[in-house]
């Protein structure tokens, strides 16, 4: 997926002429690409959840296999709510969006308290992967409905 131009990201399009004599046979167009209505709509639960977006990152990931070899890792802190003191971040990353519906991986980092919590975190076992996938019925309700079910599998590994 083309990354988001949210939260400092920019996207642009390189292009490069071959043409003798150019004055300037390459050129970055820069673009907007704003999230579809069913990011939107995961983007604003995640919110009213009590996360705020902290960055954004670009990432090569050949390994999940999309239609690009990179993939946009949206970074998000919790600021309030059930969460807060609870989790460290949660990374979400837009694997399929279409009308019919839309695919998460949610990296879910627990925050640390004690020394088995300071252990896992060093040794990287604080995090999970959870994949996630949204149809047409979640996407036509409304963000507390899509909070209610991100909250559902967020509770989980807290």
């Amino acid at each position: 997926m083309t990354p988001l131009t949210i939260a400092r990201a920019s996207v642009w399009i390189k292009t490069k002429a071959d043409i003798q004599a150019a004055l300037d046979p390459s050129d970055e167009d820069r673009i907007q690409v704003f999230p579809s209505a069913s990011q939107r709509l995961v983007l604003e639960a995640i919110e009213s959840l009590g996360f705020r977006m902290r960055q954004t990152e670009t990432v090569y990931s050949p390994k999940l296999k999309g239609s690009l070899p990179f993939v946009q890792e949206l970074e998000f802190v919790p600021i309030g709510g059930r969460y807060r003191g609870r989790l460290e971040e949660l990374e979400i990353v837009f694997l399929n969006a279409c009308p019919e519906e839309i695919e998460l991986l949610l990296q879910i980092d627990r925050k640390a308290s004690g020394i088995l919590g300071r252990f896992a975190e060093s040794s990287d076992i604080d995090e999970s992967f959870v994949r996630v996938t949204l149809g047409a019925n979640d996407l036509s309700d409304d963000i507390a409905c899509v909070a209610e079910t991100l909250d559902s599998i967020l509770i989980k590994y807290t």
